[in-house]
């Protein structure tokens, strides 16, 4: 991965294999706030909720996430231990993500998701899976019938799951949208509410 700063505007980008996974201001505001704060709200009343993130090593929607007290545990998994490093110990990084790998209720775990929902998960109130694109086989299989049916193992019965799913109802949104369903997931695709401040329209499941 490489992290990149335009010394125009002060703005830091990271990219994962050629890949844009944020860029600071505006882009992380309404990427984030949309990707967490709606599956949130649907579980404000619930006490001591079991968060999953698979991937979002960057630490950017645990800020968002440890923003509501009724979290009692959070758990990313990331495969990239360099990427979580970097948020964890980078100034800049930490300025971004608030610090949020300090926060007490937050465990990080290296592995494979799909490994880690087969062997070690339990069960949890909201999963968030912030994977990139899948452009190539190994990232593929994150968003394939048999991951899915590994997530919905995963979920308590009223539990929820959030997918980033690139540009809204692009032909990737659409294919994670029949997929979902195909393995009986009730699904609704949303985008944020302010997508024509930003060079993309953000897609999520």
């Amino acid at each position: 991965f490489s992290f990149l700063k335009n010394t125009e505007d002060g703005k830091i980008s990271l990219y994962i294999n050629g890949q844009r996974q944020f860029e600071s201001g505006e882009w992380d505001a309404v990427y984030h706030e949309t990707f967490v704060h709606p599956a949130m709200a649907l579980k404000k009343s619930a006490q001591n909720l079991n968060i999953l993130v698979l991937g979002g090593g960057d630490g950017l929607a645990l800020r968002e996430i440890l923003k509501y007290k009724n979290v009692s545990k959070a758990i990313l998994v990331d495969i990239d231990s360099a990427l979580v490093s970097a948020a964890k110990n980078l100034d800049a990084m930490r300025k971004l993500n608030n610090d949020a790998f300090l926060d007490p209720r937050v465990n990080v775990v290296f592995d494979d998701a799909f490994k880690f929902m087969e062997e070690k998960a339990g069960l949890y109130d909201i999963v968030f899976i912030d994977f990139p694109d899948p452009t190539d086989d190994g990232l593929a299989r994150l968003y394939s019938k048999e991951f899915y049916l590994t997530l919905k193992k995963v979920l308590r019965l009223d539990g929820l799951a959030v997918v980033q799913s690139g540009g809204y109802m692009t032909a990737n949104h659409k294919t994670i949208l029949f997929t979902m369903q195909a393995v009986g997931f009730k699904t609704l695709a949303f985008h944020p509410p302010v997508y024509d401040l930003l060079d993309q329209d953000f897609g999520f499941t």
